[in-house]
């Protein structure tokens, strides 16, 4: 599923769950996640304070959103997936997400562009 655009309904929304692509070939659609991946972190980084590892100063959004490994466990966002909402093409709400097995997601971070909050746009996230 990861990559795919999923359309949520006829008003121009739909959703994505995206990971960090090595190119493997298809170079647009290696592109194209990559780039949905650095929107999402500008979403991200608009709706938190900076969150960074005390002791190493290291942007832990990024780690997650670039889904990052780390030989330290407590930096290591290697199992993290970003998930999008797009209105039009214009990505609006971002979820991270980590799957532990297939009953349960944890989704540490999750926000919306100020202009669409109150809107219900996590939900519509939330259950695609």
């Amino acid at each position: 599923m990861a990559g795919v655009t999923n359309t949520v309904d006829e008003d121009g929304y739909s959703w994505s769950l995206l990971k960090i692509q090595k190119d493997t070939g298809d170079s647009a659609d290696v592109l194209e996640c990559n780039a949905k991946l650095a929107v999402a972190l500008g979403v991200l980084d608009e709706c938190f304070n900076p969150v960074k590892d005390r002791r190493t100063g290291i942007d832990m959004l990024h780690q997650a959103v670039y889904s990052l490994g780390s030989e330290f466990k407590r930096l290591s966002y290697e199992g993290f997936y970003t998930m999008v909402l797009e209105k039009d093409t214009e990505i609006i709400s971002v979820a991270l997400l980590r799957f532990h097995g297939n009953k349960l997601v944890e989704m540490p971070f999750a926000g919306t562009l100020p202009h669409y909050r109150r809107q219900g746009m996590m939900g519509r996230l939330v259950k695609a």
